[in-house]
């Protein structure tokens, strides 16, 4: 119990003693020049409130008065923002659905007609040919080039392609592994070749 009285007098004394504190730094704020005040690091201006702030301001530059709150309350907004009530919000999503609807009615079948037509065009001759970024199941129609030699297994088992196939597509290469620097022929026969 004698605890609990000692804290209460220690934060007391605390509290008093931060506002002879604060006290004597607004005394010594009023006692500058304007020019000295305005140079003050943010921290200490900081630590003041809205109401001191005002209090130092006019004992500094007593000439100025500064906007009371009554005088703001006369300020008319310019725009008011819009409040969205519920029916509002369930209203738009109506709206937004059914011109989701309508755009996937008209020009789904459009897209799907063009997914599926899709035809893979390359020039007969390779050397035209896109360059293939990496070697996976999806890659069609393109060359890639490799940093390093490669394994024809490896590069079979990375295409999803038999290895028989490839090496027949790329007979122009060395049949124990791809050499660094030279085209690979990526071709499944899905699409069309040209002259």
């Amino acid at each position: 119990m004698a605890e609990r009285q000692n804290f209460k007098k220690s934060v007391a004394r605390l509290k008093r003693e931060q506002k002879e504190e604060m006290g004597q730094f607004i005394a010594y704020l009023k006692s500058m020049s304007p020019e000295e005040f305005l140079r003050l690091p943010r921290r200490d201006i900081e630590r003041l409130s809205p109401a001191q702030y005002a209090e130092i301001a006019q004992s500094i530059v007593p000439n100025v008065t500064l906007g009371t709150s009554e005088q703001k309350q006369h300020i008319k907004p310019t725009a008011r923002p819009r409040k969205i009530t519920a029916g509002r919000r369930s209203t738009m999503a109506v709206i937004g659905s059914v011109l989701a609807g309508l755009i996937v009615a008209f020009a789904g079948p459009t897209i799907v007609e063009r997914v599926q037509n899709y035809d893979l065009v390359r020039p007969a001759s390779a050397e035209s040919w896109p360059i293939c970024r990496r070697l996976t199941a999806k890659t069609d129609g393109c060359v890639y080039i490799p940093k390093q030699n490669l394994n024809w297994d490896y590069v079979a088992q990375s295409l999803h392609i038999d290895r028989a196939f490839l090496l027949t597509l790329n007979r122009h290469l060395p049949v124990a592994s791809a050499p660094a620097e030279r085209k690979i022929i990526v071709w499944r026969g899905a699409g069309r070749l040209e002259n």
